[in-house]
């Protein structure tokens, strides 16, 4: 076990919340697409290091995420001469690592810059990656300006091509130091990665902290712009990238950029990909370069496919993989991975790698040789380790939830989420779809939710949610028709403007969001005739039973069973599996409990439960119905959504989920 916050503070260097405070100041300045990316270290006595886990982003520091380490193994392994070079040197470092944890249960796996943290004597360091500092550090006269700018208190290091060659570079390059003078707090500036301090008092860290802010001001040109409007083209041409970046079957997310900045990016003739040889990361995480890609505007269908497959052959027969980063032309770049958070990094630190590029006079790229070795590297510790990937049984999936911003679509977006969804939650009440997509995020991580505006009562509304849908995420691969509202009243005394309302949203709200969302499924599936979709429409039980005193209502359940019959015959050309739920009554939920307008108060003031004097009254009335006695909870929903998108032979169907309170004949 780890120790936690509170044993950690009697440390003689200070408390462990304070050290991450500083961290968190300075990350603020890394550069775009190195914000995960950094260690950090404190050791605790002589023969103790507590490091930062290599699955922990360096923003997401806390305790728990440390991992023990043995100084005196680590020494071993810096003293040892390594026996061999290239991945097989990679694979004895990372083995010793994980033999040097003092917890061999703890899952935390140790750094490779383990090594390097333990070679520098001092107590408390920090490699990060501000902007400034790559702009130093990826200079051919980089060691010179540092000198310039800090004089003796910051060391030029250069690059090393395993952590064991930097480790011993540190640990010689400290140890020349102490002979001329007492040790100091540092700065050690590595060529092409970084920059690492090194303290052994809090004050000592956070002055370091303090002089570096100073010196690097927060970035200003590195940064993205949203656009300040969406063409139409991407409903087709993106998710058709998407469908033919399949990797073993798998459709990947991608991560989009249609800024002003990103399209004449990709109109530059004088563009040039040198930037990803910057940095290490350049290309193990962007892969060898760019795909250009240029499509005509009069293109359709599959004339599309054809053009784009054409451009991924002839990528895959020059670098031998797919594509990691695609730039179309006027249109903006892609960035594309089997997780939001890979995708985002990835065209993260390709964007601010090429603008990088373009602000330093003398660019210092790294050579191919390097950049040979540190692939052959980064492929052995691929094969070693269990790579981080999305998990969950809707692992990889893109999804679109409407009446999202609470009931039952917000805990649907929940459970979605949850199981490794992307997820789009679409609301009228835009506030509270943006709210509930912060809250998820902040649970699950960074991009893995976006509340968005979305009336299905308008066509335009439900077309700038599919563009906002594809520029989010490069696809779709479930819709859930959840909106609907409730009116009700007697025949005798509806008004035509309720009964118009309540078809408006239930029924035709329905036919129009998969009348505007259905051709992303379909691009992707004309790309890859492989990739199958859903369209899941939250119906009700009163879509299978007429409801008394409910007919506006009921009536536009009814209709959109024979929608999803419909739509089911004619889109599984298109790979899309049309199906429909029809839940109980979800008590919980604001449809029925809300204390103003819920179905509890409007059935009560209606007469519709005879004898009720009280909500409790109408409520219990309601569970008697029902053989089960509950209402119905969103994990039943949710257990019948898994049924239908893992069923591949199952569409235009209504599953009741009811407790029993209707059955099928």
């Amino acid at each position: 076990m780890n120790p936690s916050t509170e044993e950690l503070k009697p440390w003689s260097i200070g408390g462990f919340e304070r050290l991450v405070a500083g961290v968190e100041r300075l990350i603020r300045f890394n550069m775009p697409g190195f914000d995960r990316l950094g260690c950090f270290s404190v050791k605790i006595d002589g023969n103790e290091m507590l490091i930062s886990s290599d699955q922990t982003p360096i923003h997401s520091l806390h305790a728990e995420c440390m991992v023990l380490m043995d100084r005196l193994a680590l020494d071993d392994r810096l003293r040892a001469e390594p026996d061999q070079a290239g991945p097989g040197q990679t694979l004895d470092e990372y083995r010793n690592l994980l033999r040097a944890k003092l917890d061999p249960i703890d899952p935390g796996r140790p750094p490779l810059d383990a090594l390097p943290h333990h070679a520098v004597p001092h107590r408390i360091i920090l490699h990060v990656h501000p902007v400034a500092a790559m702009e130093l550090c990826c200079d051919r006269n980089g060691g010179q300006r540092i000198a310039e700018l800090f004089g003796g208190s910051a060391a030029w290091l250069p690059s090393g091509e395993s952590r064991h060659q930097v480790a011993r570079r540190l640990a010689q390059r400290f140890k020349a130091e102490q002979v001329q003078r007492s040790l100091e707090p540092r700065i050690v500036v590595f060529e092409n990665d970084g920059i690492l301090i090194a303290a052994d008092a809090v004050e000592d860290f956070e002055r370091l902290i303090d002089e570096l802010i100073q010196r690097f001001p927060p970035p200003q040109a590195i940064s993205k712009s949203e656009p300040d409007e969406l063409p139409d083209a991407i409903i087709e041409w993106v998710p058709m990238l998407r469908g033919l970046l399949a990797d073993e079957g798998a459709l990947p997310i991608l991560a989009c950029d249609f800024s002003a900045g990103a399209r004449r990016m990709t109109m530059r003739a004088d563009f040039n990909p040198a930037g990803l040889l910057l940095h290490p990361e350049g290309q193990i995480v962007c892969g060898p370069a760019p795909m250009m890609l240029r499509l005509d505007a009069g293109l359709e269908g599959k004339a599309i496919r054809a053009a784009i497959q054409e451009a991924i052959n002839d990528y895959r027969s020059q670098h031998d993989q797919l594509p990691r980063v695609v730039l179309i032309e006027g249109l903006g770049i892609i960035a594309s991975s089997r997780c939001i958070d890979q995708a985002r990094r990835c065209l993260d630190l390709f964007r601010a790698l090429i603008q990088l590029n373009d602000r330093i006079a003398e660019p210092n790229h790294l050579s191919q040789d390097h950049l040979s070795a540190i692939a052959r590297r980064h492929a052995a510790l691929r094969a070693a380790q269990t790579p981080p990937r999305c998990s969950g049984r809707m692992a990889g999936r893109i999804a679109l939830v409407t009446g999202a911003a609470q009931g039952f679509g917000l805990e649907i977006s929940r459970h979605l989420v949850s199981q490794g969804a992307c997820v789009v939650l679409g609301d009228v009440n835009a506030d509270g779809a943006e709210q509930a997509g912060v809250e998820l995020e902040k649970t699950h991580g960074p991009g893995r939710a976006i509340g968005l505006a979305m009336n299905v009562m308008s066509v335009q509304s439900v077309h700038e949610a599919a563009l906002r849908t594809v520029a989010a995420y490069g696809g779709l691969d479930l819709l859930v028709s959840n909106a609907g509202v409730l009116r009700a009243a007697s025949v005798k005394t509806m008004s035509e403007r309720d009964f118009t309302f309540v078809t408006d949203v239930n029924y035709t709200g329905y036919f129009r969001c998969v009348q505007g969302l259905c051709p992303i499924m379909a691009a992707q599936h004309t790309a890859n005739p492989s990739a199958m979709a859903d369209i899941i429409q939250i119906n009700s039980k009163s879509g299978l039973v007429g409801s008394n005193r409910n007919g506006a209502y009921a009536g536009g359940k009814f209709g959109g069973i024979g929608l999803t019959q419909s739509f089911a015959l004619e889109l599984i050309e298109d790979g899309i599996k049309v199906n429909a739920i029809c839940p109980g009554n979800f008590f919980d939920g604001p449809l029925w409990s809300d204390p103003e307008n819920g179905l509890f108060v409007q059935y009560l003031r209606t007469g519709k439960v005879p004898g009720a004097k009280s909500i409790e009254d109408v409520k219990h009335a309601y569970e008697a119905k029902v053989p089960m006695g509950r209402g119905c909870r969103a994990l039943d929903v949710m257990q019948a959504i898994y049924y239908l998108v893992d069923q591949a032979y199952e569409t235009g169907q209504a599953v009741p989920v009811t407790g029993g309170q209707v059955m099928l004949s």
